[in-house]
């Protein structure tokens, strides 16, 4: 075999157990093709500084897991195919940060589970329908590929459940420059937490990763790269069109309040509903907590 076997999903040590390497679902990230996290805030995960965002009380979550063993048996009807559940999380021998937790494994004719192949199951709404239609998007590409990586299988097949009525699936062949890719980057990126050493702070999620891997100052100044100024010139422009946008929406919402008047609801015939109504905030008492703020001064000009 070209892995070892770590735990089980089903099992309390999971979660601590993914931090020891680099999954699968992450890799689209290292490689920043996740437009929903960056880099640096899963660096921050894996060294300890924050925690791993807890995704097991959404309700999309909750019905992915749920439907999990609707899509397995259904794609074995269809495709006629040996397929059962998995979940064990797996580490690579080769490259010891690559792990990874298969949802399945399939196989062609009789039940092999040692040659079968990663079997990946995925759900989503009919509003999404349309990033299946050339095949999986990019990101589970990056993800299915990884797990061939690391289990050293020669394809591996995902199947998604659309909007709870159709269900699509496709083998995917190995890309061993695709898994190069994975490889070269997976290694660096690995490599920084070992060192404790961030990539750079670009993408979603980069500025509360930062706050978190730097909580506290320390009292001492140093010297920064003059090409700051040009992003402090950026920044001064975005909160300038920042504080016009607001300028220029209190005005718009002003128009539309000074029309309603005492009025809890306004109607435009054909066109929108518009309601103001008063609302009450509880009180509340806000414990103590401690940040560091950002500002920026520049020297005055005689």
């Amino acid at each position: 075999m070209n892995y070892d076997i770590v735990t089980h999903s089903s099992q309390a040590d999971w979660h601590a157990a993914r931090l020891t390497g680099l999954g699968a679902s992450e890799m689209a990230t290292v490689l920043g093709l996740n437009p929903y996290r960056s880099a640096l805030q899963l660096y921050a995960e894996k060294v300890g500084a924050i925690e791993p965002e807890d995704l097991s009380d959404r309700e999309a979550v909750q019905m992915g897991i749920l439907l999990e063993p609707f899509v397995i048996d259904r794609y074995r009807e269809r495709s006629g195919r040996w397929a059962e559940r998995d979940g064990h999380l797996l580490r690579s021998r080769e490259h010891a940060w690559a792990t990874c937790t298969l949802d399945g494994k399939t196989i062609e004719g009789e039940p092999e589970p040692e040659k079968a192949w990663p079997l990946e199951v995925k759900t989503t709404g009919a509003f999404r329908a349309e990033d299946w239609v050339d095949g999986p998007p990019d990101v589970y590409m990056v993800q299915i590929q990884h797990q061939m990586m690391v289990v050293g299988t020669e394809k591996a097949t995902i199947a998604c459940l659309i909007g709870g009525q159709k269900l699509v699936w496709c083998d995917v062949p190995r890309d061993e420059q695709m898994i190069r890719k994975i490889i070269f980057h997976g290694q660096i990126f690995w490599e920084r937490v070992q060192q404790k050493s961030p990539p750079p702070a670009d993408g979603p999620g980069a500025r509360d990763a930062l706050r978190n891997l730097y909580p506290v100052d320390d009292g001492n100044t140093v010297e920064l790269p003059r090409a700051l100024l040009d992003v402090i010139d950026e920044l001064d422009e975005v909160k300038a069109a920042e504080k016009e946008a607001g300028a220029k929406r209190a005005a718009l919402e002003a128009r539309i309040q000074e029309a309603m008047g005492n009025a809890s609801r306004g109607i435009i015939l054909g066109g929108a509903t518009v309601t103001w109504k008063q609302q009450v905030r509880k009180a509340a008492m806000m414990p103590e907590s401690r940040f560091r703020v950002l500002r920026i001064s520049r020297p005055k000009v005689a």
